[in-house]
């Protein structure tokens, strides 16, 4: 395994595509990279990937190319920097982005994200980001499971996200600590795995009886260890459900505002 890479060039060869696992466990790397003319790269996966050290400026990167971003800043839990004028307009999957970059709280509020598909873990132990979201175009994301899953710090507003095309959201706000926005006129028809979503997500209380749950086939740990939440479900639609064990253990949220398992 490498953990450090001891000389990189000044400049990037401008015929490259791909810096894929470039620097991935490269634990010690942390050299400036910012003379690098990225305008013809496509993929940037794992490009640091565990470099655990690296705390860089990467701002005048162009990534008006780039379509994957899957594990990009992986537990590259140094990072953070200015990553707010990066062109995302191109990108189809974020997916553990920044899973692990604990110190990471850029502003991302201006992202292109009509593109992306997959945002499953993307901020999973992003510890410290408390950015603004709320603009982003979730339209076309089918996968948001784990997306907030550990960021304790993060109490977005995400009211207005397009999520028409979600179909699992298993995991996306556990141990959100401190989440408690509305989120009452999200779409969830297409969902079918809701399991563990508000597990241990221990300020959340806002209303989903708007929810469309007809689809559902996994509430598993839903609410487990929610002990905030206590809003009336008992009209969601649950006929689909096979896995609900341990929905909730919260004894302040009344039996007859549950929903009605069979």
């Amino acid at each position: 395994m490498k953990t450090t890479i001891e000389k990189v060039p000044s400049y990037l060869n401008p015929q490259i595509t791909s810096l894929r696992g470039l620097f991935a466990s490269a634990t010690l790397f942390n050299q400036n990279l910012s003379t690098w003319d990225t305008s013809r790269v496509t993929n940037m996966r794992s490009v640091f990937f565990e470099a655990s050290a690296f705390n860089q400026d990467l701002s005048t990167w162009d990534t008006s190319q780039v379509t994957n971003m899957t594990s990009m800043f992986y537990d590259a839990s140094a990072f953070n920097q200015d990553l707010s004028a990066w062109n995302t307009s191109q990108v189809t999957t974020m997916k553990h982005m920044f899973s692990g970059a604990s110190a990471f709280n850029g502003e991302l509020a201006n992202w292109n994200t009509s593109q992306v598909t997959n945002m499953s873990a993307m901020f999973q132990g992003s510890k410290a980001f408390v950015g603004d979201l709320a603009k982003w175009d979730t339209s076309k994301v089918t996968d948001m499971s784990f997306m907030f899953c550990y960021a304790k710090q993060f109490n977005g507003n995400l009211a207005k996200w397009n999520t028409a095309s979600v179909t699992t959201r298993r995991s996306m706000f556990l141990k959100a600590l401190k989440f408690n926005q509305d989120i009452s006129d999200w779409k969830t028809l297409s969902v079918t795995n809701m399991g563990d979503i508000f597990s241990t997500a221990i300020s959340f209380n806002q209303d989903l009886g708007k929810w469309d749950t007809s689809n559902v086939t996994n509430m598993g740990y839903m609410f487990d260890n929610a002990h905030a939440f206590n809003q009336g479900l008992s009209n969601w639609d649950v006929a689909k459900v096979n896995w609900k064990n341990f929905f909730s253990n919260n004894k302040n949220w009344h039996e007859s505002d549950r929903p009605f398992f069979n």
